[in-house]
């Protein structure tokens, strides 16, 4: 029988096999009545997005849902992964690895995570392709060099700087993981990367909204009063105005009082230091009695600042 929309039927007790009612004249026990629920309808999923997070979903919403189980997995699984249960109408699955196909799919669940409706067996399937992450971002006598790590089952990557408060613009595509912007004006400056096909008419990544920051001023190499290595895949250049600059990746080289660091003898000429995206470490004693010393820039993604960086540096009033 039915009613109010649920569906029933007579059966055993607890324990006991399940009979439909017409075997109900030879039980001796009394029926119980066993009601369920009727099945959610299938969620039906909109879009999958390749994010800077992960891949993004989005579904519409089923009358009387509590929750939904995202479902995924990789070409080639057997069986599907429970990314996770959500009230929303979106989700966003990490962890996904870059240059594979997966298959997504929903489902309806009930607070207490039971399955209370169907999902799409075959699902929604999506090429991943997770976004670029920038590792540096250099001032050159060029322009500024971006530089990022390779992306798998990326065809081409797409270059974008805004100045500061300003738009996104494009720099230019490249196959390679280097590309530097020339013809930018003194100012900051922020950079990020996105993936795109092999004929550049469609985006295949998200990309990192913030981007790296720089603060650029154009240089010449008559401005440059010395430089070199201060790192494996740093490098230093100290300016006419003042300016050191430290750029590249990595950590940099630890000195001493008795083994000083390279800009050691124009140590009095510097005011400012700048270190640039992707520099991580910064040395024992590297600025050891920079006397004039008056400001330092740090960037994102510094980890390390080792003893007595700063040593003697009576002009610092503070780190930026």
């Amino acid at each position: 029988s039915a009613f109010y929309g649920l569906s029933a039927e007579v059966c055993y007790p607890a324990g006991n096999a399940t009979w439909w009612d017409t075997a109900f004249s030879s039980y001796r026990g009394q029926p119980v009545w066993k009601v369920s629920a009727p099945t959610m309808a299938e969620p039906e999923l909109l879009s999958v997005e390749n994010t800077a997070q992960g891949a993004a979903l989005k579904w519409s919403p089923v009358s009387g849902a509590q929750r939904y189980r995202v479902l995924y997995r990789q070409d080639g699984d057997t069986g599907w992964t429970t990314a996770g249960d959500t009230a929303d109408t979106g989700f966003t699955i990490t962890g996904l690895n870059s240059g594979n196909t997966y298959s997504f799919s929903v489902c309806c669940c009930s607070d207490s995570k039971a399955v209370t409706g169907n999902y799409d067996t075959v699902g929604l399937r999506v090429f991943y392709v997770e976004a670029p992450e920038i590792s540096s971002v250099s001032t050159t006598l060029k322009g500024v060099e971006v530089t990022w790590t390779a992306v798998n089952g990326a065809e081409k990557y797409r270059l974008f700087y805004k100045p500061d408060g300003g738009d996104w613009k494009s720099a230019g595509d490249t196959t390679d993981t280097t590309f530097t912007v020339t013809g930018l004006q003194s100012g900051k400056y922020s950079f990020t990367v996105r993936c795109v096909s092999a004929d550049g008419k469609s985006y295949t990544s998200g990309f990192d909204a913030a981007g790296k920051t720089i603060t650029y001023v154009p240089r010449k190499s008559a401005d440059i009063l010395d430089s070199g290595k201060c790192g494996d895949n740093l490098t230093w250049a100290l300016y006419k105005d003042g300016t050191l600059t430290i750029s590249g990746t990595g950590a940099m080289n630890d000195y001493s009082t008795s083994n000083t660091a390279p800009w050691y003898s124009n140590r009095t000429k510097i005011t400012s230091v700048v270190l640039e995206p992707g520099v991580t470490d910064i040395g024992k004693y590297a600025f050891y009695a920079c006397l004039n010393l008056a400001s330092a820039s740090l960037p994102e993604g510094l980890t390390r600042v080792n003893d007595y960086a700063f040593q003697s540096c009576a002009k610092l009033a503070g780190l930026s």
